[in-house]
């Protein structure tokens, strides 16, 4: 990571180049740890890990029940984004703290988590907000959006000042020109979130539960409904608040048959972790594909859009990229078509 190798902490950088996708909390964290333990793979799940236990303690203080543990320590979610170290891990962290700082009437710390969030995920951190607000405690909102500006603004105007033009193309203009959908992402249907229920059963309880938590949750359904682009792990933040209204339904219904289908809740994923492949994403399969076919030494370009931001992950090869395929004379080329699906072409020598 070139924030670890002496780079700017302040602009993210792909391939020399900034790279204002996401801000740059998660890169400080990982930049640390690089700097101590210097293995990118190990050092990432490491701090996932550590930001999931704390999603599933925080879960457990604002709901203490053994269903909350249970569902989100058996949760495919929470288990594969972890291994995966996907980005929405910390916001899912953030956002909870923010809410669990909220109902203790901790506004100055819900602040800064709601800032910390912002600098994980941007605008996705704000739905916390929803809370105090649909509450009509317009004090107390305002008061926690004022710290929480207060926490993120420092990074947002320094970025602005050392690359503007980076800044606003990829950190400002590129979700409200395409609408949240992003160049290169393939487009699903708006039906797309109802694998929730497969995801995570638990949400099957949750539904006929009444609780504060619908006002954080509801709103930030309907925005990722609406965008255009949608993946599975755009749900991270919204599964701990799932899992502790499933855990209320139960408590509140102590029916047999209740009781055991929430074990069939638990042991579901558990069984499907176990006994069925899990995913691997497009990018990773399609340079695995392509690596049967590569001589020693023989690069990987990315055409235009960036599709792999680690090119660690192949040691000894890395992926470069390339604004034209035919300024590659020897190597293989990895590019999205028209409907995008990647394809792989090779120029040998």
């Amino acid at each position: 990571m070139a924030m670890a190798n002496g780079g700017s902490w302040i602009v993210p950088t792909l391939h020399a180049e900034p790279h204002f996708a996401k801000p740059p909390l998660v890169y400080w964290f990982l930049a640390l740890l690089l700097k101590i333990f210097p293995h990118p793979f190990i050092t990432g799940r490491f701090l996932m890990t550590l930001f999931a236990i704390g999603i599933v303690y925080i879960a457990y203080k604002l709901h203490p029940s053994r269903w909350t543990v249970l569902f989100l320590t058996c949760s495919i979610p929470l288990i594969y984004f972890t291994k995966t170290t996907n980005i929405d891990i910390p916001n899912a962290f953030f956002s909870l703290l923010t809410v669990y700082c909220i109902f203790q009437k901790k506004p100055v710390w819900a602040g800064s988590a709601l800032g910390l969030g912002i600098l994980t995920r941007s605008y996705l951190a704000l739905f916390p907000l929803a809370i105090p607000l649909v509450r009509k405690n317009y004090t107390e909102s305002l008061k926690i959006f004022v710290i929480a500006l207060l926490v993120a603004a420092p990074w947002h105007i320094a970025a602005y000042v050392v690359s503007p033009d980076a800044f606003v193309r990829e950190y400002i203009s590129l979700p409200l020109l395409h609408i949240g959908a992003i160049p290169g992402d393939s487009p699903s249907s708006p039906f797309f979130y109802l694998n929730l229920i497969i995801l995570f059963p638990p949400v099957i309880l949750a539904i006929f539960q009444k609780n504060t938590l619908w006002m954080w949750i509801l709103p930030y359904l309907i925005v990722l409904t609406l965008s255009q682009t949608r993946h599975e792990w755009y749900l991270l933040p919204i599964i701990p608040p799932l899992a502790i209204i499933a855990a209320k339904f139960i408590e509140d219904h102590k029916h047999p048959l209740i009781q055991w289908a929430s074990y069939t809740m638990i042991i579901f994923p558990l069984a499907m972790i176990a006994f069925l492949p899990l995913p691997e994403s497009e990018i990773i399969s399609a340079v695995k594909t392509a690596e049967k076919y590569l001589a020693p030494g023989e690069p990987i370009y990315e055409l235009k859009y960036s599709l792999i931001p680690v090119t660690s992950t192949f040691p000894g090869r890395p992926v470069l990229p390339v604004a034209d395929k035919n300024d590659i004379l020897y190597g293989t080329i990895l590019m999205r078509n028209d409907s995008g699906v990647i394809e792989l072409e090779r120029k040998q020598k």
